[in-house]
């Protein structure tokens, strides 16, 4: 029987985690080791404090408190490393704004990876808007991250232009949504970028890395880590069947609604570690994801 440990990347937001750390510890385990790393990046408000103290007989949490804040990626590697020296079988990567909907999870993963031997999974993931996300299909380009900046930096530096585009890509978003769901979404998908808010990692994944790239602070995770496995020869798969609810932005709750100058770099030079690494493995531009069987 297979082992698992979470990793949730914890910053201020006390109830959220607290909220994700029992959805976990919740779900049937069948007698599986499950262990929980809650890793602290410098909240500095008391809220970590506070969750130690309510989870203090719950032996499988371990708590881990950066000294300073160290980003997403190196955050969460803080917890990969940990569970990885202690041998788990899937390591988890989970926002700290997650509930997990399935009852059967650990069972729809052994499942998984049985059949597909993928290194890293995703599941279907519901919104407060009652909308879906989970994946993206066609992979990143160069073209596509050129794009981005550019778009980034109107958005900073001149803001008034932004408002007007912003405002029509949130309507079409809206109409989308008020449609029908992208039926995509309820297919299983294998070669897919996953999103970053809650990914397993199977040991083909562990045993050759130590967490995701650590070149960047925040942004850009899924489509990194999406290179490294094309490029890497590994599969990723997109399984709706495993569904977990994300309430999202409690990560960067305290950057504010405008963009500030250090987010503004913390993107850019995100967008161009992404771009150095789509040409060092250009191939992967060319990977489109399949529909599993």
């Amino acid at each position: 029987m297979s082992s698992f440990g979470f990793v949730i990347l914890h910053y201020k937001t006390f109830r959220d985690t607290c909220e994700t750390i029992k959805s976990i510890i919740s779900l049937p385990r069948a007698g599986r080791d499950v262990a929980i790393v809650v890793v602290d990046n410098a909240s500095e408000n008391g809220s970590t404090e506070k969750l130690i103290e309510i989870f203090k007989d719950y032996k499988e949490i371990t708590f881990i408190k950066n000294k300073e804040n160290l980003g997403f990626s190196k955050g969460n590697n803080v917890g990969f490393t940990n569970l990885k020296k202690r041998g788990y079988d899937f390591i988890i990567l989970s926002n700290n704004d997650i509930k997990v909907i399935s009852q059967n999870f650990y069972d729809k993963i052994e499942r998984d990876y049985k059949k597909y031997q993928f290194a890293v999974l995703g599941p279907g993931i519901k919104n407060p808007n009652d909308g879906r996300t989970g994946c993206r299909v066609m992979p990143p380009t160069i073209g596509f991250v050129r794009g981005r900046i550019f778009r980034l930096r109107i958005k900073y530096y001149a803001r008034h232009l932004y408002k007007i585009y912003d405002r029509k890509k949130r309507n079409e978003q809206t109409q989308i949504l008020n449609n029908k769901y992208d039926e995509n979404l309820f297919c299983k998908w294998k070669n897919v970028t996953i999103h970053g808010c809650f990914l397993v990692f199977s040991e083909k994944y562990i045993n050759q890395f130590d967490g995701l790239n650590a070149s960047t602070f925040m942004y850009a995770e899924e489509e990194l880590l999406f290179i490294r496995l094309m490029s890497a020869n590994m599969i990723s798969i997109y399984d709706p069947e495993i569904e977990i609810f994300h309430k999202e932005g409690a990560a960067t709750a305290y950057e504010g609604k405008t963009m500030s100058k250090e987010t503004y770099r913390r993107h850019i030079k995100a967008q161009k570690v992404l771009l150095q690494e789509l040409q060092k493995y250009p191939k992967t531009q060319k990977i489109r994801g399949e529909k599993c069987e």
